[in-house]
């Protein structure tokens, strides 16, 4: 049986510290895990779905940038849906500026 594992990492004081994600397919509380890390450094986020795809994200100041492995993961699995539907969120947002 596969497992969903999530690490999140963040800069600080010179020295870097991690810790679990236990809400793996849950974007939004991933983001706002990232968001909360407010570092000069930055926070990076890892998590694997099952042994299926990846996600990774980072924020770093007012900037979030995320990416997945495959996306065509987005038809089966719904954490997958809501991330490519934030990437069309931000699309959208810089069409706009």
């Amino acid at each position: 049986m596969s497992v969903d594992f999530g690490l999140i990492a963040w800069h600080e004081d010179g020295r870097w510290d991690a810790a679990q994600i236990l809400t793996t397919r849950d974007i939004g509380a991933v983001m706002d895990s990232l968001k909360a890390q407010q570092t000069n450094g930055g926070a990076i986020a890892l998590i694997a779905i099952e042994d299926e795809f990846v996600i990774i994200a980072r924020s770093l100041g007012g900037s979030m940038q995320m990416m997945i492995s495959d996306v065509t993961y987005a038809i089966d699995y719904e954490v997958a849906a809501d991330l490519v539907e934030v990437f069309q969120m931000l699309h959208t947002q810089l069409i706009m500026k």
